[in-house]
């Protein structure tokens, strides 16, 4: 038993159930019950509990959920002072027709509990991503989620759903504006690289790092063009400029990565510099890969409103395809996300939420050094383990 696990006893002593039920009911006040009055049977904050409690100890689609809630009879009548466990077609009608952005706003509400000014560094990485499994009958991908991720803390700020790719442009700003961005380092791939977006981030006083590609083509070739002199010049008598490089080997793989910068805003164009809100440094990311003798190399470009070193560059950079490591990958490869058909009306987004509050909640455990997969599987095995878990998030023990 990981050594921060509380006896069943000790939760039970310590817990007031009609306290935790009444925060939980507080908790997700602002959702409505799609169901009509006379078909209320359970408490809608019970079931919502019961389908989180269930996603944390390794239930990935509606019918999991279900069986779950049946396996744990016994731990969901005296937790949630339920007589009798409800049927799948109780769980799968609230999934589909219960408001997501209502469902997403309650974990918004514990996140601003935390709040980014608490968070070292006040790192955040905007990054977006479809959920491929949950197509419509044309087989188009129709939901698409905007992160805001603290890979530091392992903690998912913010999401938003949007209906296509293509509108991450409109979704960042709304994301965004959920946050407290002062004073952060906010790093964006190429798709919020957008004059509105920049201006938004300078004015709310927070640092930002974005990538730039021909999606922009006068900065993009302004970008090209100033390394290009620099090069040359072999950063000789090129003012503001730095280099750093890394190394890394392993699996019979070695890549290198150059992180070169030019602050000099004398040398930008008049239209750029007016442009780009607060820009003062381009960076070009040149990414060396050898694999079984086999070389490719790839150049990425930033700009940037902050004064730093190229090392210093180079780590936001790095840090920000934390969230494919951290937020996707786990998301795909532990919850399954990518391999969940639920499609129907609300289902795919209401279990997107699902699984975000369930990550967000699992990785607050500071002390038990174990993957996300292996906490799930002891919270299913471990009933003190998720009762754990849910006091300290719904009473606010954090």
């Amino acid at each position: 038993m990981p050594k921060n696990t509380r006896s069943y006893t000790e939760i039970e002593k310590r817990t007031d159930l009609q306290a935790f039920k009444d925060s939980v009911d507080d908790f997700f006040k602002e959702v409505t019950d799609p169901r009509t009055k006379d078909n209320q049977k359970y408490p809608l904050s019970s079931l919502l509990v019961i389908m989180l409690m269930a996603i944390m100890s390794g239930a990935n689609c509606i019918l999991a959920i279900h069986d779950y809630a049946h396996a744990k009879h016994d731990l969901i009548k005296t937790f949630l002072r339920m007589d009798d466990v409800p049927e799948y077609g109780v769980f799968w009608w609230l999934l589909t027709r219960m408001n997501p952005k209502e469902f997403a706003s309650a974990f918004h509400k514990w996140t601003e509990d935390i709040r980014i000014k608490d968070l070292p560094d006040k790192a955040i990485h905007v990054d977006g991503k479809c959920l491929r499994g949950a197509r419509d009958k044309q087989g188009n991908q129709n939901i698409h989620i905007v992160h805001a991720w603290s890979s530091k803390e392992r903690l998912l700020l913010g999401q938003l759903k949007t209906d296509e790719k293509s509108n991450e442009i409109t979704a960042i700003p709304e994301l965004l504006e959920m946050l407290d961005i002062k004073g952060a380092t906010i790093t964006i791939d190429a798709a919020g690289c957008q004059k509105k977006i920049i201006e938004k981030m300078h004015n709310d006083g927070a640092l930002y790092t974005v990538a730039v590609k021909e999606n922009q083509p006068a900065l993009y070739d302004e970008c090209i063009k100033a390394f290009e002199v620099a090069h040359e010049l072999d950063f000789y008598h090129v003012s503001n400029s730095d280099l750093a490089e890394t190394i890394e080997k392993g699996h019979g793989r070695i890549e290198s990565r150059k992180i070169a910068i030019c602050g000099n805003k004398s040398e930008f164009s008049e239209n750029i510099a007016n442009s780009w809100k607060g820009l003062e440094t381009f960076i070009e990311v040149t990414s060396e890969r050898i694999v079984k003798d086999k070389k490719s190399i790839e150049k990425r470009y930033y700009i940037s409103n902050a004064i730093k070193s190229a090392k210093k560059f180079g780590e936001d950079i790095r840090s920000h395809w934390s969230s494919e490591n951290q937020l996707h990958w786990v998301l795909d490869v532990v919850f399954l996300e990518d391999e969940s058909r639920a499609n129907t009306l609300h289902a795919a987004e209401n279990l997107a939420t699902l699984r975000r509050m369930s990550l967000n909640y699992l990785n607050q455990d500071k002390e038990t050094k174990l993957g996300t997969a292996q906490r799930r599987r002891r919270a299913g095995w471990d009933d003190t383990i998720v009762k754990q878990m849910l006091v300290d998030v719904f009473v606010k023990k954090f």
